[in-house]
């Protein structure tokens, strides 16, 4: 199975194995899995939406754990800035687990 996501994994009990590396080619035929690096390595420029909006909490992206990620971000962005607020509140549903560091962090309800 290939997945974009690891916990579309999870949900039909496939284990992971790997990542596809930026510029590999899977291909998967009657004679199994091959794969083929027809580029030059360049140097890696992974994209933070991935890791911030795009990827559901319960996934691993660039071998960090997503909920853990943004969680920690809410806990590093109440280090830098503590307004005069009463809560916090996320917006988008998306930025739940970072508002949960934020507060966890801020001693917030």
């Amino acid at each position: 199975m290939v997945a974009s996501e690891t916990c579309a994994l999870d949900l039909v009990g496939a284990k992971y194995l790997r990542d596809v590396q930026p510029g590999e080619i899977i291909i998967i035929d009657d004679e199994g899995l091959h794969s083929i690096t027809p580029f030059a390595q360049e140097r890696p420029a992974h994209c933070i939406f991935e890791l911030i909006y795009f990827s559901r909490p319960d996934s691993q992206v660039f071998g960090r754990n997503v909920y853990l990620c943004r969680k920690r971000l809410g806990h590093n962005l109440a280090r830098e800035y503590r307004p005069d607020v009463d809560f916090v509140m996320p917006f988008p549903d998306s930025g739940s687990y970072a508002a949960i560091g934020y507060a966890e962090e801020a001693d917030f309800p």
